[in-house]
């Protein structure tokens, strides 16, 4: 059933910046904005939720027991689980493993040796260090028993070796346990049964911590990734879910009803109790992506290339005939995990990445490290001495120092010009504002190179590029540059356009299994009648599953629907594709055949038809469902064209900006007064409280019905 409440709030805790965005009744939203408070996020949130009211003249900490109990939705996007695992602050694992794989965890993959480290770094071994174990060896326990891949018994458990091993790590110390045994995702019954005798141990001991298994965090293939997303789990996704209820606790103070929801890797939103907390490990910039999708759906763009530019990276994704690319087995903190995510790629680059210069050759180095929001740039004057690419854009007079968060945050111009002065451009015995320039144009440049690393095999005049986040405006029109674009575009909001991709999301589950299903090339009717058999049965499991879990988040089972999937290649190959099913259930083996057809179609827009392989058996590897629950969704609206001149009232000043090695007046505007059909030639800027759009000299931008504001070359 629908809420009946009114407003929608979706918020974006960055590595810099905390975005929330709000929905009124009438589909009109405001982007608040806040620093980061990594150490209690509530704080950040009820910052920002206070400055997006502001913005509509309401004071929110006077009105809040009048305002919150409207809220329909309140969806959280943050940085604790990522916080917890950068740090290394969270709890004492204890691992149990199969007998003679206690080393597996602590050895990891080959490749995961060199993740995180540039080219050379890589060739030239004195650069790299082995990555400290997030459990040590001496919390490693083995016990003997082994399932095989088909979910047979071929050795029988031992269970003295696990009330052993469960005695051993309680005098360890440990605060959680993590069990990931061989071939679980076939037969969890050892998993099971370890669990059980590590219950009745802890309960002898007067000892209560979490137990994790393989087998409900993920039931899929490969081992390692698989082991360490259940590390994940137990260091620090179960400890960073206090975070999220401290905001609940807030909100519940004045007046919400609902549970608060966190953002998924894959894109949807579940209740913050929701036992896999580890899907939230990288929420952070699909929110965007996803905001794409729903944008284009919205005004008739089916291919995007996405670029977000924060405060401390530069995220880079597609979204390809209305659909995005998923990443199984994403890289984490030098290691990879067992956990869908939308396919986002991020370097070390935004507005908050540090400048610094290499002791020996005074070479440029950019990041990836970053001032994030707390000191946050120079120019913050909150104590860091280290430049950043904030501080050259105030330097260049792209940025107004008057108007930073609306005027709340004043930025010290003196500060930003005395410290790159002297700890860049004097060093380098260059002209200060031709060297902030050139450092502008060199981040840029990086960002291009990623922006195009993220489109290869395709052709970017069949993409639109958009560019958000709250350092975006800024850096667009340079790292657009060069590549030949269907359009390039931003939208007044673009600061807070992750949190909106949050509101845009439906409550939704991923439930998923491994399978090995062999298909041969056009199957008699018979073997088709069994393949639907056997991939009804595990749906049906999933649907149960995800009958019980929306109904713990108070949704009844005629809410729910339903979306099956299945991940698919040609025999032989390494990668498989997800396929979503055309007939959901297969109900005949007419839709079996559909299925393959469905297969090659998906095979085809993703390799090109060159990689079809006719004659070649197919291979079903996972059988999997997202159950959804529809959410409230932020409305686009359409408004009628106004002229090509902006009114009088955006015209702000005039105001001198460095551009190709010397200084222009500007026209500065209002943002948030340009109206559709407007049209805006550079040089100039648009402002807004939490927004810079610069436009150089070469470039115009017009804005449409929908308020998307399209940048391109000046007639």
């Amino acid at each position: 059933m629908e809420r009946k409440e009114k407003y929608l709030v979706a918020c974006d805790a960055g590595g810099t910046m905390t975005d929330l965005f709000v929905v009124n009744p009438d589909g009109e939203f405001v982007v608040g904005k806040a620093a980061t408070t990594p150490w209690q996020e509530s704080i950040g949130f009820l910052e920002a939720l206070d400055d997006a009211y502001e913005l509509w003249g309401i004071d929110y900490k006077k009105e809040a027991k009048n305002l919150v109990p409207e809220f329909a939705s309140c969806a959280y996007t943050g940085t604790s689980i990522l916080n917890a695992m950068i740090t290394r602050h969270g709890v004492k694992v204890g691992m149990i493993v199969n007998k003679g794989f206690e080393q597996s965890f602590w050895q990891t993959r080959g490749s995961e040796t060199t993740l995180g480290y540039a080219t050379p770094e890589i060739f030239h071994t004195v650069y790299r260090r082995r990555k400290e174990s997030y459990v040590p060896f001496r919390r490693i326990r083995g016990v003997t028993g082994k399932i095989d891949v088909h979910g047979n018994e071929i050795i029988p458990f031992y269970e003295h070796d696990a009330r052993t091993a469960v005695r051993e790590l309680l005098d360890e110390g440990i605060e959680s346990l993590a069990i990931c045994f061989l071939a679980s995702f076939a037969n969890p019954t050892h998993e099971i049964r370890m669990v059980e005798i590590a219950k009745e141990i802890m309960k002898e001991a007067g000892i209560d911590i979490p137990i994790i298994t393989s087998h409900e965090i993920c039931p899929v293939i490969n081992e390692l990734p698989r082991m360490n997303t259940v590390v994940v789990q137990a260091f620090a996704a179960e400890p960073a879910r206090k975070q999220l209820l401290d905001i609940e606790k807030e909100l519940k103070k004045e007046g919400f009803k609902y549970p608060l929801q966190m953002v998924l890797s894959y894109g949807t939103v579940a209740d913050i109790r929701w036992p896999r907390m580890v899907e939230a490990t990288m929420s952070g910039p699909v929110g965007g992506i996803l905001g794409a999708k729903y944008l284009g759906e919205q005004v008739g763009i089916e291919n995007f290339v996405c670029s977000d530019v924060g405060g401390t990276s530069f995220d880079a994704g597609i979204v390809l005939k209305g659909r995005i690319p998923l990443n199984r087995e994403p890289e984490f903190q030098r290691m990879y995990l067992s956990l869908p995510m939308l396919d986002v790629q991020s370097i070390g680059a935004g507005a908050g990445t540090y400048i610094r210069l290499d002791e020996y050759t005074n070479r440029i180095k950019l990041g990836p490290d970053s001032a994030g929001g707390t000191p946050g740039p120079v120019c913050y004057d909150r104590g860091n001495l280290i430049p950043t690419i904030c501080d050259c854009n105030l330097i260049l007079g792209r940025l107004n120092p008057d108007y930073f968060l609306g005027g709340k945050v004043k930025l010290n111009v003196d500060l930003a010009f005395k410290i790159f002065k002297e700890k860049i451009s004097d060093v380098l015995a260059m002209d200060m504002y031709k060297c902030a320039e050139g450092i502008v144009n060199l981040i840029d440049a990086n960002m291009r190179r990623h922006l195009t690393g993220s489109i290869t095999g395709h052709d970017p005049r069949e993409f639109v590029l958009i560019g958000f986040g709250g350092g975006a405006g800024l850096h667009l029109s340079n790292y657009a540059a060069d590549i030949s674009w269907k359009g390039v575009c931003t939208v007044p909001w673009a600061a807070g356009f992750s949190a909106f991709g949050c509101a845009a999301m439906d409550f939704a589950h991923r439930y998923v299994k491994s399978v090995d299903l062999m298909i041969p090339d056009n199957p008699d009717e018979a073997r088709r009648t069994g393949i639907a058999k056997t991939l009804n049965n595990i749906l049906d499991e999933h649907m149960k599953a995800a009958v019980d879990d929306f109904a713990r988040e108070g949704f009844q089972a005629e809410d729910v629907k339903y979306a099956p999937f299945f991940l698919m290649k040609y025999f032989g190959q390494i990668m498989d594709i997800e396929v979503l099913s055309p007939t959901g259930w297969l109900n005949s083996p007419a839709d079996v055949t559909t299925l393959l057809t469905e297969f090659e179609k998906v095979y085809s827009e993703t390799y090109t038809m060159v990689g079809l392989a006719p004659g070649t058996p197919y291979q079903i590897t996972q059988a999997g469902v997202v159950a959804s629950v529809a959410n409230k969704k932020p409305k686009i609206m359409a408004y009628a064209l106004e002229g090509k001149e902006p009114p009088k009232k955006a015209f702000k000043e005039t105001r001198r900006v460095y551009h190709g090695g010397e200084w222009r007046d500007a026209k500065i505007y209002e943002l948030d007064e340009i109206r559709p059909g407007n049209n805006i030639k550079g040089t100039a800027i648009l402002e807004a409280p939490a927004y810079t759009l610069y436009i150089p000299p070469d470039k115009e931008v017009d804005m449409d019905k929908h308020k998307l504001i399209w940048l391109k070359r000046r007639v």
